[in-house]
């Protein structure tokens, strides 16, 4: 059957942009002209450019490093401050890079993309340029001492690149070279030491992989005395072999195991029991020495073991010290090993109130300083700076919010899926509500391993939650909130398991009397805009209104769309006949087919995307919302910004701008 909607897969063509403009001026005139999305706005853009938030940090050597939004500098500053300045009300800061004042000499209009530093005292770094947020990016060296970019220094024209230090005079770069460099899904398929003062074009390949491979990529362990190159095949997002030295010694471990290294000790993360030792689980993090390895021991130290609702999200190094970030029941807290003597639990850091997040914000292999941040859902951002060696825990910043915390109320409850399997969702709301039938708006997403932990909802406190939604964010299978099963369990033919799970915490809620169906809306994006799609088509009983954004919905043409290649250990291939089989019957798109003989009322629904997604794209979503508009479906809604990429929120304005939207549709259109 022809797809007659294939024409707005052309990204930038005329025909597509034509339609593009069409719809967002059509969702416009209905969701931004009224006084609660004009009303919605101006209150999240004071919440969001409020002159006291708080710089979110990363320490390196004597400075701490901070990128910067507000309404003067929209597109942000990259700055710094000594650590001793940042402790004092008035923080002198040096602005290294305005993005505003380059894409204004330019006429580009860039995005901060990151840096790579060589040492913690190096004044040169590489800086990672996006045009217009894509996942494309430019690479350019910058002198942080004379504040500028390098003349004639390291330059790679945007392309989605990686580039890593060997030395002040050499880098590892993964890029486009041109025909031939590229995997399927888009990535280097290519490693290459490039000299200073030479071509990129003479640069010397010294890793490759295959064409069905995810990417390559290779970096130096800088580490004082044992500095080792390592090389990665990535074959899959969650499968890769590892190669180390100039040799290229091939690391004999299970494929889905993630292996660092430190000093003389090489860590892995199992994510499937190895069947060497009975004792080597799924969820386990072992160690052994290095050289020991590399001559046949097998007899690894095991560090941490899983437990049924006790993992391991994740883990770091300082000079002394390992750090391990521990979920239990999707909250966190941080144990603190000595390395010196054996690998011994020294301490523990927990937060002060329940469900909350300790983020780990920066740590340096020179010392045993760790940068910290502690928030909750009600409770913004505190930074603290703690020395191990003392376990001294140094308040250095907290947010000031207009918000009153007493006036909010978190719980978490727990549905049972059709499965049986118990499945976490947090609750949100404002204290004094009754929680009788009440607009509820829940989030989820459900794949890749991403877990949905405690944040500081911001956002949606000033647009939703003051106004009385309660705010629902479900920790559904396919992330990875309870460890490696967790996410394996809704991998491929078993990603209905997700659509279960977030179904049921729909009805617990529905069972609970805190909403009805009428009042009852969803909110997700990317994989998250694939499982919207599937409440808006499989349960739209459930459901009065889908917010559905940067979403994958065309499940048998995904591979052929932006990075969609590089997802199939996650959906499968629908190029293979029962994948194709399986991938019909959660595909939004072709499921709409089905909608001729179904008696069922869809939803109201807001697909929202961005012009310059690369990853994947606005395909989807333009022709999802199309193919329903033709079917004459009612209260399909269509926003397509510019700017963003995948992630949407480029600046803060847009950031405002789309959280205003999403109020509007819910308040006008979706609650009943």
């Amino acid at each position: 059957m022809t797809d007659q909607f294939l024409y707005l897969e052309e990204i930038n063509s005329k025909k597509s942009l034509d339609w593009v403009q069409k719809e967002n001026t059509l969702t416009s005139e209905k969701l931004t002209q009224n006084q609660f999305f004009k009303e919605t706005y101006v209150g999240l853009e004071k919440v969001l450019f409020e002159a006291q938030a708080l710089p979110y940090i990363s320490k390196i050597g004597a400075y701490v490093y901070n990128f910067w939004q507000d309404h003067i500098n929209v597109l942000g500053v990259w700055r710094r401050a000594l650590l001793e300045n940042y402790q004092k009300e008035d923080i002198q800061w040096e602005t290294l890079i305005d993005f505003d004042q380059l894409s204004a000499d330019e006429d580009v209009k860039w995005f901060f993309g990151g840096v790579e530093r060589l040492e913690i005292d190096d004044q040169y770094c590489l800086v990672y340029l996006s045009e217009n947020g894509a996942d494309s990016v430019q690479i350019r060296e910058f002198n942080l001492t004379e504040r500028n970019f390098v003349d004639g220094g390291f330059f790679i024209e945007s392309a989605k690149t990686q580039v890593r230090w060997i030395s002040q005079d050499e880098i590892y770069v993964m890029t486009d070279f041109g025909d031939g460099s590229l995997t399927l899904s888009g990535y280097p398929k290519i490693v290459k030491r490039w000299k200073r003062d030479t071509p990129l074009n003479e640069a010397k390949t010294v890793f490759e992989v295959f064409d069905q491979d995810l990417s390559a990529f290779a970096f130096l362990d800088h580490c004082k005395g044992y500095k080792r190159h390592v090389f990665t095949r990535i074959i899959n997002f969650y499968e890769s072999e590892y190669f180390v030295g100039e040799e290229q010694f091939k690391l004999n471990v299970p494929k889905d195991a993630r292996v660092s290294f430190y000093r003389n000790l090489m860590l892995i993360e199992l994510k499937s029991h190895w069947d060497i030792s009975a004792d080597y689980l799924a969820g386990s993090l072992m160690c052994i020495d290095f050289d020991a390895f590399k001559n046949g021991d097998r007899e690894f130290d095991v560090i941490f073991k899983s437990s049924t609702c006790k993992i391991l999200n994740n883990y770091t190094f300082t000079q002394d010290f390992l750090i391990l970030d521990i979920m239990k029941d999707v909250s966190n807290y941080l144990e603190v090993y000595d390395i010196q003597s054996g690998i011994k639990l020294v301490d523990a850091i927990y937060p002060d109130e329940a469900y909350s997040q300790i983020t780990i914000d920066s740590v340096e292999n020179l010392n045993n300083d760790v940068l910290i941040s502690i928030q909750s859902f009600i409770n913004p951002p505190t930074q603290y700076l703690v020395e191990l060696e003392s376990m001294k825990k140094q308040k250095l910043k907290s947010k000031a919010h207009s918000i009153d915390q007493s006036h909010y109320r978190v719980e978490q409850h727990f549905a049972f899926s059709k499965d049986g399997t118990k499945v976490p969702y947090f609750q949100i709301s404002l204290e004094q509500s009754q929680l009788n039938h009440l607009p509820v708006l829940i989030e989820g997403y459900g794949g890749f391993e991403v877990s949905l932990t405690p944040r500081f909802l911001e956002k949606e406190i000033e647009s939703l939650i003051s106004k009385g939604v309660v705010y629902v964010i479900a920790n559904i299978r396919g992330g990875n909130e309870y460890g490696p099963d967790w996410h394996q369990q809704a991998l491929k033919h078993n990603r209905h398991k997700s659509y279960e799970d977030f179904s049921a915490v729909a009805q617990h809620l529905i069972d609970r009397g805190v909403t009805i169906k009428e009042k009852l809306a969803a909110i997700g994006g990317s994989n998250g805009g694939l499982l919207m799609g599937n409440m808006l088509m499989q349960y739209p009983d459930l459901f009065s209104a889908i917010v559905c954004e940067v979403p994958l919905l065309d499940m048998l043409r995904f591979t052929q769309i932006g990075a969609g290649y590089s997802w199939i250990a996650e959906y499968g291939d629908p190029l293979d006949s029962q994948d194709a089989k399986y991938l019909k019957n959660i595909s939004p798109y072709h499921l709409l087919d089905e909608y001729f003989v179904s008696t069922a009322k869809l939803p109201a629904v807001l697909f929202y995307t961005t012009t310059t997604d690369d990853r994947v794209t606005p395909t989807h979503a333009r022709k999802m919302a199309a193919k329903m508009k033709s079917m004459n479906i009612p209260n399909v809604y269509f926003y397509e910004q510019v700017d963003g990429g995948h992630s949407i929120f480029a600046n803060k304005k847009l950031s405002a701008f789309h959280s205003a939207l999403v109020s509007s549709f819910l308040f006008e259109v979706g609650f009943r």
